[in-house]
């Protein structure tokens, strides 16, 4: 009976193998060579021999590494939290990237114009780990006060409590190997502009 059960769980060994293995994952910080002292985060996917959302991750959309399912999206979420603490400048726009049809995103713009690697990581996590429901969690990379409508891109306090969030949730994702419901990510009164009502900045 011993014996079977070693069989067994060799074979099982190898059946996972072959899965882990036809993925190639690489996040690094690039420099961005039009603006000296900017940077952004590369995330490349190769399954297969084949890079995933080759041409649409340039704009944060991660489609087709979403699609792999949890067990892409926890080796992602986990090279990215490294990066939460970094307060180096992204070179990316401050723009709206999300879905055109959910007036979330575009009823009212913010006013940064700058966003932070730390704060990019983040907004990758959102993207790749709940692509279809990203325009709940938020379209810019614009972090702000709920209550107040203070935006706090440059609060580098306030964006490593948003971190905290974040090192929290990952550690539940990896303990659980399932994602967490992606409103864990959207407690507290500290969000990302898009994911509701937005309101005017005290004067």
């Amino acid at each position: 009976m011993i014996r079977k059960s070693a069989i067994l769980g060799c074979i099982l060994v190898f059946a996972v193998l072959p899965v882990v293995a036809q993925f190639s994952v690489e996040v690094k910080k690039m420099p961005l060579p039009e603006k000296e002292g900017r940077y952004y985060l590369d995330v490349r996917v190769t399954k297969n021999g084949k890079m995933l959302d080759s041409i649409y991750r340039q704009y944060y959309s991660y489609d087709e590494m979403y699609q792999q399912g949890d067990s892409l999206g926890l080796i992602i979420a986990g090279k990215l939290v490294k990066f939460l603490s970094d307060t180096s400048l992204c070179g990316k726009p401050v723009k709206a990237y999300g879905n055109d049809d959910y007036p979330g995103c575009y009823n009212v713009k913010p006013h940064s114009e700058r966003f932070t690697i730390g704060m990019e990581a983040m907004f990758i996590i959102n993207r790749v780990v709940y692509s279809p429901l990203t325009f709940r969690l938020g379209c810019y990379p614009v972090l702000f006060d709920e209550v107040t409508g203070k935006e706090l891109n440059d609060n580098h306090r306030q964006i490593q409590s948003v971190a905290e969030r974040y090192k929290q949730w990952y550690k539940e994702f990896k303990s659980r190997k399932k994602a967490p419901d992606y409103e864990m990510l959207k407690k507290g009164q500290i969000k990302w502009w898009g994911t509701g009502r937005i309101a005017p900045a005290p004067l």
